[in-house]
């Protein structure tokens, strides 16, 4: 029986490449659980409002983000309004990531300026951007599953996409972790 993953698990992380029924389905479970929740609204797809109520983070990035607030986000400023406007849907920390200009989040709808990490600029070049959302909400997940605070979640998944960038493929990208804890060594 499936229902024993969400018995043995403290976070569901999960996205629309899946049908939406099952994404959707998949929350409520994890909420009556008394789970985490992470959702990657990508491919971006029009959703019942009622379920952003069900995510406590929701990590669009900047296309999303626009689609789903009708903010145009371009510069870190309207990440921050699309951020506020997320959180007033009901999530309660919006992550919006931005490519080379990093991570914006917004923890809820009172908070005006929100975090902000800029991309780890990596000596060696940007050769391949696939998978990198996906890296970092790997990262995140594992991070927030390990009880680290929000900040250091944060900089350790903006730390992964910012090595995954540098290596071809998606999966294939994806540095191991002490390739992520030494990222800071390096400046």
């Amino acid at each position: 029986e499936k229902i024993d993953l969400f018995n043995d698990s403290s976070l569901l992380l999960t996205g629309y490449e899946i049908p939406l029924e099952v994404t959707n389905h998949s929350l409520n479970l994890a909420k009556k659980k008394g789970l985490g929740t992470i959702l990657n609204p990508a491919p971006y797809f029009e959703n019942d409002k009622e379920v952003f109520k069900l995510v406590d983070y929701l990590t669009p990035n900047e296309h999303e983000a626009s689609s789903l607030t009708k903010v145009s986000v371009k510069s870190i400023d309207d990440a921050r309004l699309a951020g506020q406007k997320i959180c007033e849907l009901g999530v309660g920390t919006s992550i919006i990531t931005l490519g080379e200009k990093g991570v914006l989040c917004t923890r809820g709808v009172d908070d005006q300026d929100g975090l902000y990490f800029p991309s780890f600029k990596i000596k060696d070049e940007v050769i391949d951007t696939v998978g990198a959302g996906d890296i970092f909400n790997g990262a995140f997940a594992t991070a927030i599953s390990e009880k680290m605070v929000l900040e250091d979640a944060l900089n350790f998944a903006n730390k992964a996409a910012s090595l995954s960038v540098t290596r071809k493929g998606a999966a294939l990208s994806a540095p191991l972790r002490n390739e992520i804890n030494q990222l800071w060594l390096r400046f």
